[in-house]
């Protein structure tokens, strides 16, 4: 008899689950993963945004009146890769819509919407405080939105 070499099919099959298995936990995490970092660029260019809107409230500013126009933001350019489309300040609030048609979201579609919105809060020891909250129409925006930016309305796209 030959001393035959090799894998047998149920090797192989077994192989072959393993792997599936692997991949049907690991595919999805890794989307939510990459739907958390597309978030986490409208979060960072929040920030200086944020400072230049402290800075005309601490100064004196009136909330109600900043806008882009007063603060002399140009129109957002949007660079190639980004998932920002539009940023608009109203009354003080950051309003930062981003592109969901192409967040890779299964239930995404162009009536789709994300925007995140970052109010500004003074305390009454004059600190200035920032909430943010997110308005969206997507069911699973739960899954890739932080914890420091909730849900606080959700629309409809029927």
């Amino acid at each position: 008899m030959k001393n035959v070499s090799g894998f047998s099919l149920i090797e192989v099959l077994a192989a072959m689950t393993i792997v599936m298995t692997l991949s049907f936990i690991g595919i999805p995490s890794y989307k939510n993963y990459m739907l958390k970092g597309k978030v986490m660029e409208a979060l960072t260019v929040a920030e200086p945004i944020k400072l230049l809107v402290a800075n005309e409230l601490m100064h004196g500013s009136s909330q109600a009146t900043l806008n882009n126009t007063a603060l002399h933001l140009a129109p957002w350019e949007r660079p190639a890769h980004s998932v920002i489309t539009d940023i608009q300040i109203v009354a003080g609030v950051i309003q930062i819509s981003l592109d969901v048609a192409n967040f890779g979201v299964a239930e995404a579609n162009a009536a789709s919407t994300l925007s995140l919105h970052f109010t500004p809060h003074i305390s009454v020891n004059d600190l200035l405080n920032w909430n943010c909250s997110a308005h969206t129409s997507l069911v699973d925006a739960d899954k890739f939105l932080p914890k420091v930016c909730p849900i606080a309305t959700r629309a409809n796209t029927d």
